[in-house]
């Protein structure tokens, strides 16, 4: 079934059954205090040090630039401790012991509170089985190039919900390709260039340039900051097969801390490495099979790739046993075939996968098979999702 992780999910506006308030205020560490505040049902904690570096004040804040201008380190204990606090419907008001006033909107509070998150839209873990095509909005080719604003919604909605987005109608050649990615973010350049091509008539040098069955993994994954998005856009084929296989790897990994959380712990603490080495390069990258939000323990990224994964000198070898174990069994989880969700691209169709939390491969093909695409960063799309409040 779909499950919705919700996290720390905030709503934007206060409703009026929210008036219900009250506060108080606690001696914290150092020349702290902590203020807490009742806003209906939610009980919230704020150190004042927080508070007051945090006024938005125009002495305290450059509303232009939304920047401080305070230094925390700077602060003397009459500037944190509290001489006055105040709470309406609204606002919540701070009276300074050195005589300065700060004043905090509730839904500013809620917003920037511990554990903090900033997702409106529900993320949906999925196995195939729960997945539709029709599930999957599709955004029209001619309206995301033509600036409009619902579409692109459209596209990040789904990328934020499911990890996948799709364009439809793109004619299919390099050039429109590159103007549809382009529209969501600029195009991240690797030692590949920018925009790139396969086809399985190209020299091997990599399994991608085969009709072999390929295995779903992360791509970029000897980055250091893997790439964001990976675009597909399937512009040629003339035989059969070749279907993308789709599997939501945060699934997987909630499934395999459902069923072994010690599995999944060891995933997200032991680190190895991943690389890629031609005659003019070697990167390597070295970090986490999964990673977490320290706090909310949510999860933030896969790092899985099989084909680029390094031999591991990075766990001793008593302990490598376990480590494969656990490795194995999440291995297992992303290949199970209720796992894997398959997409025939044609051309026309451009995909836009999320690379830090859905796993990607194919099937095996006949005939000639012509794929153009690109990365993305994941701090342009992420913000441009923010920027259009869905974030």
């Amino acid at each position: 079934m779909l499950r919705a992780t919700l996290g720390t999910f905030k709503p934007r506006a206060i409703p009026l059954y929210l008036r219900s308030r009250s506060l108080s205020t606690t001696k914290g560490q150092s020349h702290s205090e902590n203020v807490q505040v009742t806003i209906g049902q939610k009980n919230l904690t704020f150190n004042s040090v927080w508070l007051r570096e945090n006024c938005r004040s125009a002495e305290s804040y450059n509303a232009a630039t939304k920047q401080r201008n305070v230094l925390h380190y700077t602060l003397s204990q009459d500037q944190t401790s509290v001489q006055l606090t105040q709470q309406d419907s609204e606002q919540l008001s701070i009276q300074w012991k050195d005589g300065h006033s700060s004043e905090f909107p509730l839904q500013w509070l809620i917003d920037n509170s511990y554990p903090g998150s900033d997702r409106k839209v529900s993320r949906l873990t999925w196995l195939a089985e729960d997945l539709k095509e029709e599930d999957l909005s599709r955004v029209d080719y001619k309206q995301l190039i033509g600036n409009d604003e619902e579409s692109m919604k459209v596209l990040l909605t789904s990328l934020l919900k499911y990890g996948i987005g799709i364009v439809e109608g793109v004619p299919a050649n390099l050039k429109a390709t590159q103007e549809t990615v382009e529209k969501v973010s600029f195009i991240q350049e690797t030692f590949f260039g920018g925009m790139w091509q396969v086809s399985n008539d190209m020299p091997l040098t990599d399994t991608a340039y085969t009709n072999l069955p390929l295995g779903v993994h992360i791509d970029t994954t000897y980055l250091a900051i893997p790439c964001g998005i990976q675009v597909f856009h399937c512009i040629h084929h003339d035989g059969t097969g070749g279907e993308t296989l789709l599997v939501d790897g945060f699934r997987a990994a909630e499934d395999l801390r459902a069923e072994d959380p010690k599995k999944f712990d060891l995933l997200t603490r032991e680190r190895v490495e991943h690389h890629f080495k031609d005659p003019d390069n070697y990167v390597q990258s070295l970090d986490s099979v999964l990673k977490v939000e320290p706090h909310s323990k949510d999860l933030e990224m896969v790092r899985y790739n099989h084909y680029d994964r390094s031999p591991i000198k990075t766990i001793p070898q008593d302990r490598l046993d376990s480590y494969y174990e656990a490795l194995g069994s999440f291995s297992h989880l992303i290949t199970r075939p209720n796992a894997q969700f398959k997409v025939k691209l044609h051309p026309g169709t451009c995909l836009f996968v999320d690379n830090w939390r859905v796993l990607h491969g194919r099937t095996g093909f006949t005939g000639s098979r012509k794929l153009c695409g690109a990365y993305l960063p994941r701090d342009e799309w992420l913000s441009k999702a923010r920027t259009m409040g869905l974030m």
